[in-house]
């Protein structure tokens, strides 16, 4: 049974996820402008208080511009 978990982080970067079953779990950490993480098979063991640090790095900057336009259509009927 896959199931998803989000929680935030506090000022200091802590987080808790509390009430996870014994299980290996995939973790995907993210911020805006920093690159994403993720990390696989973090095992949780019954009653373990898991601490996992983690730093970010800084997101590769790029701006995306799209452009929409078209054509004027030709008038036919007056000359110029």
């Amino acid at each position: 049974m896959a199931a998803t978990r989000s929680v935030s982080s506090n000022g200091q970067g802590a987080y808790r996820v509390p009430a996870l079953l014994t299980s290996p779990y995939n973790l995907t950490i993210e911020a805006k402008g920093f690159k994403t993480i993720r990390v696989s098979g973090v095992m949780i063991e019954v009653n373990q208080r898991a601490r996992l640090d983690l730093a970010l790095t800084i997101g590769s900057k790029s701006d995306s511009i799209t452009v929409l336009g078209s054509a004027p259509l030709l008038n036919t009927r007056t000359p110029r």
